[in-house]
């Protein structure tokens, strides 16, 4: 299940790549921040997710 959540995950991220290339430099720094923040949001969960175990 990681897996293909990895695989899904990676799509995003080459699909997201080639968006970001045709953005203003405003949009381009809005949508780092919310990558960022989701970052920061997986690695959260999996650390409370090692917690909880």
């Amino acid at each position: 299940m990681l897996d293909r959540i990895g695989e899904l995950l990676e799509m995003f991220l080459v699909g997201l790549g080639q968006f970001l290339t045709r953005l203003s430099s405003e949009e381009k720094t809005m949508i780092s921040l919310l990558l960022g923040l989701l970052m920061v949001a997986a690695a959260m969960s999996r650390v409370l997710a090692h917690l909880v175990r």
